[in-house]
């Protein structure tokens, strides 16, 4: 009973190394490529001094306001971050490359794992340290009751904006951040007036949603026949999905309504519902691209 107990427990440690390497697998590692990376080590990429890499903005209303808003990042700082993310996620890329998915090495397995978190602390640190970024431009651009929501999306593109930005290429990240943010809640806020005026939203606008801060492109024009099948393809979505669709669009005739409407109503955090809705329109682009390329 002990040997095969004991061969019990291997099989099942087994099992679950195969479930972590599939995780990794299935996931793409994305970085920022930097030529320096082939000659650095992890010693090479140690963060600085806690006096080098912030400075306290005292003077902040909005942090003096909320305790999650971090220190400002100073040149350093941020150039030792985002070397030190991008460099983590370059080296667990690499050793993602050689992994087997059907007999992955344990010691490989850990050393990814670990490197993808200390990467996810630095994109932290850098995320923490821009909210009041966020905050300041989405006060700019938002009405009182539309803040949150624009402080919400801005914080999305935050990330999404950490994620690609390239410090060799010689500015600072809030000049990247700041363009990033404030292209996408301009085009938020012209979706907005455009569905205010006839108080629905067309399919071809859902269909052109995106998570990305892509520049303002032409507001797509009202198709019976598009609108007919986004209808139907809605209906082969998970129920809360659609509802969540139908609410924050006003698909239908109805006006859309904000983000935390729509939370409070469900019983689910804001940002729970924005991750459905962002899985919901990806899964209509889905359904849609083959049935346009048949046309």
């Amino acid at each position: 009973m002990a040997a095969k107990g004991g061969k019990t427990l291997t099989t099942a440690a087994s099992r679950r190394l195969r479930l972590r390497a599939e995780r990794i697998l299935d996931q793409e590692i994305t970085f920022i490529f930097s030529r320096t990376f082939a000659s650095l080590s992890d010693d090479d990429v140690e963060l600085r001094p806690r006096e080098e890499m912030y400075r306290y903005d005292s003077g902040s209303p909005l942090a003096a306001q909320d305790d999650a808003i971090g220190d400002l990042l100073t040149a350093v700082g941020e150039q030792s971050l985002f070397r030190r993310m991008n460099f983590l996620r370059y080296k667990a890329s690499r050793l993602r490359s050689r992994l087997s998915r059907t007999n992955p090495k344990k010691k490989a397995v850990d050393e990814i794992e670990r490197l993808q978190q200390e990467a996810e602390t630095c994109r932290s640190m850098i995320a923490q340290a821009n909210l009041r970024l966020v905050a300041k431009i989405a006060r700019k651009l938002s009405r009182n009751e539309d803040f949150e929501d624009f402080q919400s999306e801005g914080n999305f593109i935050l990330l999404y904006s950490i994620d690609r930005f390239d410090i060799d290429r010689g500015f600072r990240f809030s000049t990247y951040a700041t363009h990033a943010i404030q292209r996408h809640l301009y085009r938020q806020m012209h979706r907005k007036a455009r569905r205010t005026s006839r108080e629905s939203i067309t399919a071809g606008e859902i269909l052109a949603e995106s998570v990305e801060a892509a520049p303002v492109a032409e507001e797509p024009d009202f198709d019976p026949a598009l609108s007919k099948r986004v209808v139907e393809l809605m209906n082969t979505l998970d129920p809360r999905e659609a509802a969540i669709l139908k609410a924050r669009f006003g698909f239908g005739g109805d006006k859309g309504e904000p983000l935390r409407a729509v939370a409070t109503r469900l019983g689910l955090s804001k940002e729970r519902v924005r991750q459905l809705q962002k899985r919901a329109i990806e899964r209509l682009q889905g359904m849609m691209e083959p049935r346009m390329a048949d046309e």
